[in-house]
């Protein structure tokens, strides 16, 4: 039980940093919404992600 709650954090941070490196390979907006409909999110919701200011991380 306690490797669980160790492993966690990293865990989180491999999988945020992955997320990172797929946004920045898809570099135009259009094919980040694309992406992101592939992978379940409605069209509202993947514009307003590909948009947003707040970047990658």
């Amino acid at each position: 039980m306690q490797v669980r709650g160790i492993l966690e954090e990293p865990d989180g941070w491999i999988r945020r940093k992955l997320r990172c490196v797929l946004w920045r390979q898809w570099k135009r907006t259009f094919t980040q919404v694309k992406r992101l409909m592939r992978a379940g999110l409605d069209e509202v919701r993947a514009w307003e992600s590909a948009t947003n200011g707040r970047g990658l991380w």
